[in-house]
């Protein structure tokens, strides 16, 4: 049996491990050689801004034994006899399983290397432990045998509180960040993995974790199921939330290929102040989250270009392309048939604007102006961006207030285009009922 055979040898492993701290001065079986390690978090001072604080910290750990060890004597794993062990180990894991193939980071050779950190971590001292070692071979070799790997995604969101903790569906939870999280995400580990710098953690920050499984031939697509978290939160309630990318890997120790942090912040609109969530406001959330989900997973997607148009635009610095894709957006809703589209679009959107835009003729006249500022920016007319970021706060409302009653009422009538039925009936309607007044 593996397990038999992978168990023999990684307590061989271990042992040799030991007997190399004890030539190498550590103090058994208690003490594990410490390591240096350095973070940096962002807490408010005394006149409540946000400033960074820095801490050093000397952990006992795995990585301070084998730094110390190769200190005094050099790389501990080139060295006979552990050397042998090591590779009896990587034999017997490359015949029991399948390891993730996508071009990053750790190989699996280097998983003896892991189950070895993974055990002396786990007890914290320079020991036998033999129900550890039985755990660890278990671990490994179960992963190894999983046809599928388990993702995890971890977002540091600023501008943003709740009334308390929340799950959107089964894989995705919002908390405020705690103290361990400042340790955790807040280690300054240099520019080594594939990122723009990475975040720095604070103490009235929230995080968004989400799980994600897949086969191990597919890579992470977690980022795409932060567009409809993003969404979510946009057509829920105003303001600006902004989600970054603390650490995204493999849960398991023994597929990690890497981690990824840092890349451009995602914006859940261009502009707006710092969100709370009222307990009915997390239900909003979560209600919409749902609709979303549901949407983007349908063949016929009806709204999924609207909800891109809307994503994209809040992530856009350039006041025209901002413009640009909102009123293409609202434009998909409007006018799914595309004729006499600038006379329908004006119309129909006036007709689901609520009040807060304007009586009947200041909301037709607010839609053409949006209309002819979108022709003006795509042909290069005189006078394109005059009054542009004025223009781009009422695209972005309208935009976010017309998805959000396609996804509320609008899914009750039917398909865009039953709902430009309805609407062009109701407008009609409405020129009836002033004929026969007279």
């Amino acid at each position: 049996m593996p397990i038999a055979a992978l168990k023999k040898r990684f307590r061989e492993a271990v042992e040799m491990v030991i007997d190399m701290a004890r030539h190498n001065g550590s103090q058994l079986p208690e003490n594990m050689p410490s390591l240096l390690r350095e973070y940096m978090w962002r807490e408010p001072n005394e006149n409540g801004q946000m400033v960074f604080v820095r801490q050093s910290s000397l952990e006992p750990c795995f990585k301070g034994l084998i730094t110390s060890l190769e200190r005094n004597s050099g790389n501990p794993y080139a060295k006979s006899p552990l050397k042998e062990t090591l590779d009896a180990i990587r034999s017997i894991l490359r015949e029991v399983g399948t390891y993730p193939h996508w071009g990053l980071g750790i190989l699996p050779d280097l998983l003896p290397r892991a189950m070895l950190e993974e055990y002396f971590d786990g007890v914290g001292k320079l020991i036998i432990n033999d129900e550890e070692i039985q755990r660890t071979c278990e671990k490994c070799i179960a992963d190894l045998k999983s046809d599928t790997a388990q993702w995890q995604s971890v977002y540091l969101v600023s501008s943003f509180s709740a009334e308390s903790p929340f799950n959107l569906g089964p894989d995705i939870f919002l908390r405020p960040v705690k103290v361990n999280d400042l340790f955790k995400f807040g280690e300054e580990t240099g520019p080594t993995s594939l990122s723009h710098g990475k975040p720095v953690p604070g103490t009235k920050d929230w995080l968004c974790f989400m799980e994600q499984t897949l086969t191990k031939e597919k890579f992470c697509t977690l980022h795409e199921t932060l567009e409809d978290v993003v969404n979510a939160l946009h057509l829920s309630v105003d303001g600006r939330v902004s989600f970054e990318l603390l650490d995204k890997s493999t849960k398991s120790p023994y597929l990690r290929c890497g981690r990824i942090f840092g890349g451009i912040a995602t914006f859940t609109s261009r502009s707006g102040i710092s969100v709370h969530l009222s307990d009915d406001g997390i239900q909003r959330v979560q209600k919409a989250f749902e609709q979303i989900s549901s949407i983007n997973s349908s063949p016929s997607g009806d709204l999924a270009l609207p909800l891109r148009r809307l994503r994209t635009a809040s992530g856009r610095r350039d006041a025209a392309d901002h413009l640009v894709d909102c009123v293409i957006g609202l434009e998909n809703l409007l006018v799914p048939d595309k004729s006499e589209s600038s006379y329908k679009f004006r119309m129909r959107a006036a007709a689901l604007l609520p009040e807060s835009f304007g009586d009947t003729p200041t909301r037709l006249d607010l839609m053409k102006s949006l209309y002819n500022k979108r022709s003006d920016i795509v042909h290069g007319s005189k006078g394109a961006m005059n009054d542009i970021e004025k223009s781009c706060q009422i695209a972005e409302s309208a935009l976010r207030e017309i998805t959000f009653w396609f996804l509320n009422e609008g899914q009750k009538i039917g398909s865009r285009a039953e709902i430009a039925v309805k609407l062009d009936e109701a407008i009609v309607l409405g020129g009836a009922a002033i004929r026969n007044s007279g």
